[in-house]
């Protein structure tokens, strides 16, 4: 039986990315390294030591191309929404303890905040990172709140779930745990 894992959500449209004229798959532009963005999120994922399943879109060759080159586990859908995603890579990884879900767009998340959440999961159902009380990522579900997730569709995501069983709340100094990048990036490497 395994404990946690950490299921990177990658199956969005990118919609505020494109409509701010980003070009292509937003989760592939260049970081300010150079480095894919998906790719920085999902080696810190790795680093973390937890197993990780990536659900992504059929078309995002460049994502799969990503996971395989890492030795991940993906799968890719015709996902709706946060809520079909999250549903999907629990329905993957149904011997998990625990499921630590981590959108594929903040590749600022550090290591340490998988552990402390998986670590947060032994004694609660629902946690979640924040970073001066914004509610952040990676959020963590314990076991027996599968069910609920299995049954998740379109983009509502887990919030009634989060709302139902509001999370131990783990406050980090990095505001990583908060950043996601939605809009094109500029040579610099920022929206």
């Amino acid at each position: 039986m395994n404990s946690c894992g950490i299921i990177i959500t990658a199956a969005g449209f990118g919609r505020r990315y494109q409509a701010a004229g980003g070009k292509g798959v937003k989760l592939e532009q260049p970081l300010a390294s150079g480095e894919p963005l998906f790719a920085a999120v999902l080696r810190h994922a790795v680093a973390s030591g937890l197993p990780v399943q990536v659900v992504t879109r059929p078309d995002y060759r460049g994502i799969q191309a990503l996971c395989t080159q890492a030795n991940v586990s993906w799968c890719a859908i015709d996902s709706r929404g946060m809520g079909d995603t999250i549903a999907e890579g629990v329905r993957r990884c149904l011997n998990w303890q625990g499921w630590l879900i981590q959108p594929g767009d903040m590749p600022g998340v550090p290591v340490a905040a998988y552990q402390q959440v998986t670590q947060a999961l032994t004694q609660q159902l629902t946690a979640r990172m924040v970073w001066q009380q914004l509610p952040g990522h990676p959020v963590g579900f314990a076991a027996p709140l599968r069910d609920s997730l299995l049954q998740l569709a379109g983009d509502s995501g887990a919030k009634a779930l989060l709302r139902e069983h509001p999370p131990l709340l783990i406050s980090s100094t990095d505001r990583g745990v908060v950043d996601d990048i939605d809009l094109p990036l500029n040579t610099t490497g920022k929206p």
